[in-house]
């Protein structure tokens, strides 16, 4: 029979492996269910992160195994676990660390926390995410190649051709947006995932939203569906101001022809 610490030990051990494997089935058909399962083992995870914080490896593995569940949630909590794990080498652990202090305003301490980091989609998906707030379309489309190309799982790899399709698109790119769109498409619908196919949608219907905003805004609703069904607010927001942004575009330009001219 062990000391106390050795049981405390292992029962954290015990809810990490847990969050492991809902974190594996996020990826796939069922994110639904593993949604609900993290979301009921948070109180267990509040309580190992205290007794992992003085273990490297373990705290690395803890907030890596609630990286993607934090920041498709937008939960900051989750997210500031990885600041426990900056110097676990963890790619998924740096990558919600940096997530953390980019929220928190600090682009350049997130970028410094991913400087060392091993090359992982989830650290090229943040690298992306901020070189697009600073405004730097090559540097973000490269990142999200980078996100796609290193995938081992295909929800992965499609939603780093979603990105893609959104830097294009957000870029004058609209063809390279709609054919790199297209692609994440495909790919989301053969793994069954909600947030894969919800960010395929979104992609398409930016790509789409000047020259068929009907379609576009039709893609962007079964895209929030899609996430709300799963609580991925990243998505979810996005996607709401993007159908915003269309409406307004098309509102503007039916006032810009007027009634007689739009009947034509």
């Amino acid at each position: 029979m062990g000391s106390g610490e050795d049981i405390r030990l292992r029962q954290a051990r015990a809810v990490v492996e847990a969050a492991e494997e809902h974190d594996r089935a996020l990826c796939g058909p069922d994110e639904a269910r593993a949604v609900a399962e993290l979301d009921a083992l948070l109180p267990d995870l509040r309580r190992a992160v205290e007794i992992a914080r003085d273990d490297p490896a373990l705290i690395g593995r803890l907030a890596g195994a609630v990286h993607r569940y934090g920041y498709h949630r937008q939960l900051p909590e989750v997210l500031a676990w990885g600041l426990y794990a900056a110097g676990s080498g963890c790619a998924a652990a740096l990558a919600a660390a940096a997530t953390c202090a980019w929220y928190r305003g600090d682009l350049a301490g997130a970028r410094e926390l991913l400087a060392s980091a091993p090359a992982d989609p989830a650290v090229h998906e943040v690298l992306g995410a901020l070189a697009l707030v600073a405004g730097d379309t090559g540097t973000a489309l490269a990142n999200f190649r980078a996100m796609a190309v290193l995938a081992t799982d295909d929800a992965v790899r499609a939603s780093g051709l979603a990105a893609q399709a959104l830097v294009l698109a957000r870029s004058a790119h609209p063809d390279e947006a709609v054919t790199t769109g297209g692609s994440a498409w495909e790919i989301a619908e053969g793994t069954g995932n909600p947030s894969a196919r919800a960010a395929a949608r979104h992609a398409l219907g930016e790509a789409l939203g000047d020259r068929d905003p009907l379609r576009a805004l039709a893609l962007l609703d079964e895209a929030a569906d899609l996430a709300r069904s799963v609580s991925n607010r990243l998505v979810l927001d996005a996607v709401t101001s993007a159908a915003a942004a269309i409406r307004s575009g098309a509102a503007r330009e039916q006032r810009r022809i007027g009634p007689s001219d739009a009947s034509t």
